[in-house]
């Protein structure tokens, strides 16, 4: 039997993705960018102090 080979394009918003996705996997989704979100920031705050400045909201 010969195989189709057909590469297609698929666009999928943002909020198409979000309004699928049932409550448990938004509650995921929420603990996965919380702990990135937290990560970041905290690689921000080390830099920010090696570099010697202190953020005005910690002085």
């Amino acid at each position: 039997m010969p195989k189709i080979q057909k590469q297609f394009y698929l666009e999928i918003t943002v909020e198409q993705f979000l309004r699928s996705c049932s409550y448990l996997e938004l509650q995921e989704l929420d603990l996965l960018l919380e702990g990135y979100l937290r990560k970041a920031r905290h690689a921000d705050l080390r830099k920010r102090y090696r570099l010697g400045e202190v953020p005005k909201d910690e002085e």
